[in-house]
């Protein structure tokens, strides 16, 4: 493709920048170092989200950790889920909410990233988001599964 193709803002070939989930699983110290990250980032944002809750203080109108879960799911694979399951349930604990209440509401938010990504990769989704027909399979399946 033409330099010249390129400034207009069309992309390269898919086959160029098809990138996989990225191999946290070769190293056992890769794969706990990255949920740890995101039961520390999911929690961070759950605690932000939590903040803008203006009725209950368990019930936000805005909850960033949904975003972080689904793109780690699709950047790190599916293996990571313990990361997002250990961070809501963090997120959750320090609400006045039961503890039964709080493993069923962390159980949710892990499924819900986890269905997202699968319905995603059933739909053909690329993650670049290099085309408007992935943007529009990403909207609507993250509007379906939140």
């Amino acid at each position: 493709m033409s330099l010249a193709r390129q400034s207009f803002g069309e992309s390269q070939p898919a086959s160029l920048f098809r990138r996989t989930t990225l191999n946290i699983s070769s190293n056992p110290v890769w794969y706990v170092l990255s949920v740890v990250l995101l039961a520390t980032v999911y929690f961070v944002a759950g605690k932000f989200g939590l903040s803008l809750a203006s009725v209950h203080t368990n019930v936000s109108p805005v909850w960033p950790p949904t975003g972080i879960a689904l793109a780690a799911i699709l950047i790190l694979g599916y293996r990571v889920w313990p990361g997002i399951f250990i961070g809501a349930l963090l997120t959750n604990l320090l609400t006045p909410v039961p503890m039964a209440t709080a493993f069923g509401i962390a159980i949710g938010n892990t499924v819900e990233a986890i269905i997202a990504a699968r319905l995603l990769s059933a739909v053909g989704f690329r993650p670049e988001m290099d085309r408007a027909r992935d943007v529009f399979k990403f909207v609507i399946v993250a509007s379906v599964c939140t």
